[in-house]
């Protein structure tokens, strides 16, 4: 009898297959981190400072 010899799963196929199964957590920390990477590398003052407004009125919602 002929054993099957299984194929190893690849990282990159264990992310991939999380990413399908979590799809939105996976959309929500890709746009953080992009978030992230706008504000660290090529956000300009306007940008900021436009930013923090929008933040504030976030903060608000979440405390009513």
């Amino acid at each position: 009898m002929q054993h099957e010899s299984k194929k190893p799963v690849t990282q990159a196929e264990r992310d991939h297959a999380w990413q399908v199964k979590n799809r939105e957590r996976a959309n929500y920390l890709h746009r953080r981190l992009t978030a992230r990477h706008f504000l660290m590398n090529d956000a300009t003052l306007s940008d900021l400072n436009e930013l923090k407004g929008l933040l504030k009125k976030r903060e608000l919602k979440f405390k009513k």
